[in-house]
């Protein structure tokens, strides 16, 4: 459900949130401690999301050498070691169909390439559009140097926004910003043009399409919910049959299956373990 929210959605955030919204909770395996082991349901976080997002084992793809141990000195002397992130052409092993996947592995890489459009510090593309005052606030490009152009709200109480980009301006590349453009003329002739070209007869499609995809919105969440409650409880069950297994017997079933299995022939001495194959083993 993740990558169906994330191609709907088209962030990371949005899935947490749709999650929030859902009630749906978000499968973990514990390590460590009294719950070692176990498979623990919580709330989906953010960086759970970008985890399984950027991970090539849902695409059913093998892979070795995602992250490099690294050594540096520092500045007291003592040797630490980090983990450095490779980039993609530089992964040791790739195999991929190893095994049955979730998406495709052009969906791993397209879901890859949203996210890196998607990051607020490396302004490439345009992303989503995001919160705050601005009608374009997150879709603008500079024309001088192609970064994307943040908002800034100047004014008593930050009331009068205006485009800025500043990316030479923080890299020390340039005394100053290559533009600052006022929100609201801006804002105003986008909104002109968008009221031009929406009618009634399209407000109207609008809204029985937006009717429609609540209704089908509703009808996956509530299944998706019945999928999941079906899977806890059958995975709750094999766990509470796991641990009611009385050590006797589970020996005694091992017997009978030794008893009931021929033994490796009458011209040998040596019998064969029916359980482990191991010459002269008497127990299981």
């Amino acid at each position: 459900m993740v990558f169906e929210l994330f191609e709907r959605e088209s962030s990371a955030y949005g899935v947490v949130q749709r999650f929030q919204e859902l009630g749906l909770r978000f499968p973990r395996r514990s390590y460590g401690g009294a719950w070692d082991g176990k498979l623990l349901w919580g709330r989906l976080t953010h960086s759970r999301v970008l985890g399984v997002l950027a991970n090539p084992s849902y695409a059913g793809t093998y892979v070795f050498g995602r992250h490099q141990a690294c050594k540096r000195i520092a500045p007291t002397g003592e040797i630490r070691t980090q983990s450095r992130r490779m980039p993609q052409d530089e992964w040791r092993v790739v195999i991929p169909d190893h095994h049955s996947g979730y998406i495709t592995w052009d969906q791993f890489l397209a879901n890859r390439h949203r996210l890196a459009a998607n990051r607020t510090n490396c302004e490439v593309l345009a992303g989503p559009a995001r919160e705050g005052l601005c009608l374009l606030q997150g879709v603008l490009i500079c024309g001088i140097c192609g970064r994307r152009l943040s908002v800034r709200y100047t004014g008593n109480g930050g009331l009068y926004p205006i485009y800025q980009c500043n990316w030479k301006h923080r890299e020390a590349l340039s005394p100053q910003a290559c533009m600052n453009v006022a929100a609201k003329p801006l804002d105003a002739a986008v909104a002109e043009r968008l009221v031009t070209a929406v009618t009634p007869v399209t407000i109207e499609l609008a809204l029985e399409a937006l009717t429609s995809l609540e209704e089908r919105d509703k009808a996956i969440a509530a299944q998706w919910r019945r999928r999941i409650e079906r899977a806890r409880y059958d995975a709750d069950l094999a766990e509470r049959r796991y641990e009611a297994v009385d050590p006797r017997v589970s020996e005694r079933m091992c017997k009978q299956v030794s008893v009931s299995l021929p033994y490796r022939g009458d011209s040998h001495d040596d019998k064969y373990d029916d359980c482990t194959g191991v010459a002269g083993s008497t127990s299981c």
